[in-house]
């Protein structure tokens, strides 16, 4: 009578060691898949901030030249420190100028000279 019993435990025991290597198994299939997926995902963001910043270096090169972007700060004098810590985009007319875009030189604009020379001395 005991040793039916006691092939009844081993056979249950083996069927749950069984069934906790296939689950180990599984779950570390899972655990790699989702390494894999968050992997992907962050050169994905990677990917975002690489073009954010070719974006941002783009528009910075047509906004106010190509070496503003690469740290030539020559462009600060010329436009007046004051205005552009106030937030004042450089290529935008005064508020109290009322000229035509033609004519804006009219209003007194003393980046543009120096945005010039600057572009004819390279």
């Amino acid at each position: 009578m005991f040793a039916a019993l006691l092939g009844a435990v081993r056979a249950d025991i083996d069927r749950q060691i069984g069934w906790a290597k296939h689950e180990v198994k599984r779950q570390t299939r899972y655990t790699a898949l989702i390494g894999i997926l968050a992997g992907v995902a962050a050169l994905a963001t990677l990917g975002a901030i690489v073009v954010g910043l070719i974006a941002l270096h783009s528009w910075l090169a047509m906004q106010i030249g190509p070496f503003v972007a690469h740290g030539d700060r020559r462009w600060l004098a010329a436009a007046g420190a004051s205005s552009v810590r106030a937030g004042l985009h450089p290529a935008s007319p005064p508020a109290r100028c009322t000229a035509p875009a033609a004519s804006r030189a009219a209003c007194g604009f003393p980046w543009e000279a120096a945005t010039r020379e600057l572009r004819q001395s390279l």
